[in-house]
């Protein structure tokens, strides 16, 4: 059985249980569950643990929701979630989207990676197109797209297998301007 202080019950199908009316220009919430925190009963510092805003806005675990639903604290969704827009604010921990299955994580147009900060790919990365506006580095591991291939700090243009020389360039290449050679053999 489920005991309570208060119960409300419906009347009929079609029949609100609960309304919370606010007074005209509502400013202050109109609805707000607290919990007393420690021993003492209602003399205690309490803990919200639900507001609903004059505004529409409701917050679990937040006094003061900043949106149209605020959760202070982790959440769990058991169905999907859709969003327009994920937006990851920490700055100590790192987003992640695990791929349950064996399928792949796709997006339908373009991942930005902003700020200082590197980006780690631990099972590669391939790319119809792939650009960057800061340069692209490759630590360890290889980068194959459409015949170009950076290994270790080398590059190979027409070959993914740049081997141990820095530019590797496999067929005929048009260079525009003054080529230098340093300590080294240039032939036509």
């Amino acid at each position: 059985a489920t005991y309570a202080v208060t119960t409300l019950e419906a009347t009929s199908t079609g029949a609100v249980p609960l309304l919370v009316r606010g007074f005209t220009n509502q400013s202050a919430d109109l609805l707000r569950i607290v919990v007393p925190e420690g021993s003492g009963g209602a003399g205690v510092a309490t803990s919200t643990k639900l507001t609903l805003t004059a505004s529409g806005a409701l917050g679990l675990s937040s006094t003061s929701p900043g949106a149209t639903l605020a959760v202070t604290g982790s959440g769990i969704f058991a169905g999907q979630v859709t969003a327009s827009t994920f937006r990851a604010t920490s700055t100590s921990e790192a987003s992640t989207f695990p791929i349950a299955s064996t399928t792949s994580f796709s997006v339908g147009n373009v991942i930005t990676v902003a700020g200082a900060g590197t980006s780690t790919f631990t099972g590669g990365i391939s790319a119809g197109g792939l650009s960057t506006s800061n340069g692209l580095s490759v630590i360890s591991g290889t980068l194959n797209a459409s015949g170009i291939g950076i290994l270790a700090g080398t590059l190979g243009i027409g070959t993914t297998s740049p081997n141990s020389v820095l530019l590797a360039v496999n067929g005929p290449a048009l260079i525009n301007g003054t080529t230098t050679a340093l300590g080294g053999l240039l032939t036509p």
